[in-house]
């Protein structure tokens, strides 16, 4: 049941009377909660304890409780191990001592003799000595007496002393312009290179210039020695002579004015201008580092000195070349 007090005022300029509610007493005659509402009543304490019941017994077996709780620091046995797993575990009794040593045994002697042990290791300051291979045995390399610096020589300086090194030479006199004095070979094929300068010298002005893979009219010109530099080592060089039937190894060939017509063509590598008498000079650099050339196997080379007026001309060529098998 419900109750309610009002009050009316009377409006006096518009007329009429307002109202308003003071109170009102809603009365409820029944209290009665739904089954199963939260009240106080039957609202849990701070820390209750709730008890599980009628769990499945597979899943209630799994629970981690208080009562399976491992305590702090409690050791763990493992039993029923399979036994190859159980003797490689890793355990106290089984972890060595700081700074245990190691014996290997049973160790491979291919691989034991190589080992860095300290026997084998070399003390603080200790000296390491070089020698060189010889070809036959090991030796200390030499030094300066005076100076203590290391004895060395260049490499070309080195095949000289290996007979490896090698020379020739031709001298012609000429009378007209365009007059030419020729050496040429082939080089074999292989892997041996070599490693080549040019030396000239003309009494009047001439044009000196190396030729690559000219024209050379077979069996023409005539044979030219060549000397190996070294003159206690009896060896040949490998350069190709073509103006014999067969062709000779050993030997290079040489064009007079008469015959130069059978060199023609080729690539011009170099080519220097001499003014009248001079020379002997190296066509190309300074020095032999940057003067000399390697020539391609196979391939035929002339070395060429021509006049450039009709002066008579003594033209004077000079090869010196090494035969070198590269390191691989």
């Amino acid at each position: 049941m419900a109750s309610y007090r009002i009050a009316f005022t009377y409006d006096s300029v518009n007329g009429g009377y307002t109202y308003e509610v003071i109170d009102a007493t809603v009365a409820i005659t029944s209290s009665a909660l739904p089954s199963g509402a939260a009240t106080s009543a039957k609202q849990l304490a701070d820390g209750h304890n709730v008890a599980v019941s009628n769990m499945i017994p597979a899943v209630e077996t799994g629970l981690a409780t208080s009562a399976k709780q491992l305590a702090d620091g409690h050791s763990v046995s493992v039993s029923n191990m399979i036994p190859a797993v159980e003797t490689g575990l890793a355990t106290s009794a089984k972890q060595l001592a700081d700074g245990h040593s190691v014996a290997v045994s049973n160790m491979i002697p291919a691989v034991e003799t190589g080992l860095a042990t300290s026997a084998k290791q070399l003390a603080d300051g200790h000296n390491v000595q070089i020698k060189g291979y010889t070809g036959a045995s090991y030796q200390y390399p030499r030094l300066d007496a005076s100076t203590l610096a290391i004895e060395t020589i260049t490499v070309e300086h080195h095949e000289v002393h290996g007979g490896r090194s090698f020379t020739c030479h031709y001298t012609q006199l000429v009378s007209d312009i365009a007059d030419r004095s020729i050496i040429a070979f082939l080089t074999p094929s292989g892997l041996k290179e070599i490693h080549i300068i040019m030396a000239i010298a003309a009494q009047d002005a001439a044009l000196a210039y190396i030729l690559e893979a000219p024209t050379v009219t077979a069996d023409t010109g005539a044979p030219l020695t060549v000397f190996n530099r070294n003159r206690v080592i009896d060896s040949a060089s490998i350069i190709i002579d073509t103006s014999q039937n067969p062709d000779v190894v050993g030997q290079a060939t040489y064009f007079t004015e008469a015959t130069m017509g059978n060199v023609t063509g080729g690539t011009k590598l170099e080519e220097v201008q001499m003014i009248a008498g001079q020379g002997p000079r190296i066509l190309g650099g300074q020095t032999r580092g940057s003067e000399e050339f390697i020539l391609a196997p196979s391939t035929q080379y002339a070395f060429v000195i021509e006049s450039l007026n009709n002066n008579d001309n003594l033209h004077n060529i000079r090869l010196d070349w090494y035969e070198h098998t590269p390191k691989s």
